[in-house]
């Protein structure tokens, strides 16, 4: 798989982590936080993953370094909510607000990153390239996530 692919399918699994936590009976307050971690987990394993090897990509590009700028601060915000949830008990009335806020955020971002990022950065990377850098992409999610499987 290329990097596209990768990132495409680490989307798809944070997309449906977020309608899993979200279809838990509200009453289930240890299953909500034990989905909140993991998608916590992933969420933070992919962004730095991104940060670190894919939108160096488009730092040099006329045309993608302003949506590099601004995916970077989508990942900011995102991150701020994130280190809220972290700390907020599933049972507080503000969860179930704080994760849809969440997940109106991640998909406007996902969205703008498939449709307008990855277009730029396909024009910049041979294929070659874009295969190594989605081994390089998991294996850093991997590697992130490692910690978190062995105490599961």
């Amino acid at each position: 798989m290329d990097i596209f692919d990768t990132i495409r399918e680490d989307h798809e699994k944070i997309l449906g982590l977020l309608d899993s936590l979200e279809g838990i009976d509200p009453a289930d307050v240890a299953r909500q936080e034990q989905m909140r971690d993991h998608l916590i987990a992933l969420l933070e394993a992919h962004t730095h993953a991104e940060e670190a090897l894919f939108y160096p990509l488009l730092a040099n590009d006329d045309g993608g370094r302003p949506l590099m700028v601004m995916a970077t601060e989508q990942h900011h915000v995102v991150s701020l909510l994130v280190e809220e949830l972290r700390h907020l008990p599933a049972s507080d009335e503000h969860f179930a607000a704080k994760c849809a806020v969440l997940a109106e955020n991640l998909e406007d971002h996902i969205e703008e990153e498939e449709e307008d990022i990855f277009p730029i950065a396909e024009e910049l990377i041979d294929e070659e390239r874009a295969k190594a850098l989605g081994q390089q992409f998991q294996q850093h999610v991997n590697d992130a996530l490692a910690p978190q499987r062995k105490a599961a």
